[in-house]
C-alpha cells in the first residue's frame, strides 16, 4: 500500500483531528481488551505535549490535579538541567482521568507503568503508540511525537496565542513555536480546499467564509510563519 502523502513542512507529519478522533474512538472502545494502556499514553500526550522521555518519567506526585488550574510538572526536560522544573497546564477531563489512574498508588512512582510500579521505557511507549496507529492504518512514519505536535498545534488553533502556546509547548523560543503556526494554518487551509470543491463550494462557499485570518491568525502568523520557513531547519522540536 502506497503511503499517504506527506503535508509539506510537517517533519513528522500532522496527526489531522479527524484520525484524532478515529484513534480515540478505537481505544475508548478497545480499553477493555488490552488496549488500555496505550489509552493512557495517548491521552497524556495528546493533552500535555509530553515528549517520549519525559511522559516515561511523569511521577504522580508531579500531577497537581486535586486544586485549580490543575497542571502537571516537568522536571529536567529538553536540553535543561536535571533540576529545572516546567508546568503545563491540563484539561480538567484529564485531571479527572489522572485521579482515577493514580488511585491508591504511592506519590513517588511513575504514572504510566507496568503493574502500576516499574516505569515503562521510551522503547516500549513507542511500540505501544505505533500498534494502535497501525490498527488503524494511519502513517507509517507517526511515532510519540507526532501526538506532541497535535497538541501544539491544536492548542495554536484554540487560542490563536502563540506565546501560550510557546508556554504549553515549554519551548525556549518563539522560533520553535512559530512553526506550528504554519501547521494550523495548514490543516484549516486544506479543509477549506476540500470544502471548495463541494457542490455550489466555488461560486458560494469561498465567498461566505471567513478571512483566513480568523484560522491562521492574521498578519501576524503570516510573518511568523515567512520566519519560520526562511530558518534553517533544526532538530526536533
Amino acid at each position: 500500500m502506497p503511503h499517504k502523502p506527506r503535508l509539506h513542512g510537517d517533519k513528522d507529519r500532522l496527526l489531522l483531528l479527524t484520525d484524532q478522533e478515529r484513534l480515540l474512538d478505537f481505544l475508548d472502545a478497545h480499553a477493555d481488551h488490552g488496549w488500555e494502556p496505550t489509552r493512557r499514553a495517548i491521552l497524556l500526550i495528546l493533552q500535555t505535549g509530553l515528549r517520549a522521555t519525559e511522559a516515561c518519567d511523569l511521577l504522580i506526585e508531579d500531577c497537581d490535579v486535586r486544586s485549580r488550574p490543575h497542571r502537571v510538572l516537568v522536571r529536567g526536560g529538553k536540553k535543561r538541567d536535571a533540576d529545572h522544573v516546567d508546568e503545563v497546564l491540563i484539561p480538567e477531563s484529564l485531571a479527572a482521568q489522572i485521579r482515577e489512574w493514580r488511585e491508591g498508588r504511592p506519590g513517588d512512582v511513575p504514572l504510566l507503568a507496568h503493574q502500576n510500579v516499574f516505569p515503562y521505557t521510551r522503547q516500549h511507549l513507542w511500540r505501544l503508540v505505533k500498534a494502535a496507529y497501525a490498527e488503524l492504518d494511519l502513517h507509517d512514519k507517526f511515532g510519540v511525537h507526532t501526538l506532541r505536535h497535535r497538541f501544539i498545534t491544536t492548542t495554536y488553533q484554540q487560542t490563536n496565542d502563540i506565546i501560550f502556546t510557546q508556554r504549553q509547548a515549554r519551548h525556549k523560543s518563539l522560533d520553535q513555536t512559530s512553526a506550528y503556526v504554519h501547521l494550523a494554518a495548514m490543516e484549516g487551509e486544506m479543509l477549506d480546499a476540500v470544502d471548495a470543491v463541494g457542490v455550489g463550494g466555488v461560486r458560494g462557499q469561498s465567498k461566505k467564509r471567513s478571512s483566513k485570518s480568523s484560522r491562521g491568525g492574521g498578519a501576524d502568523a503570516r510573518l511568523l510563519v515567512t520566519q519560520a520557513t526562511r530558518r534553517k531547519k533544526g532538530g526536533r522540536r
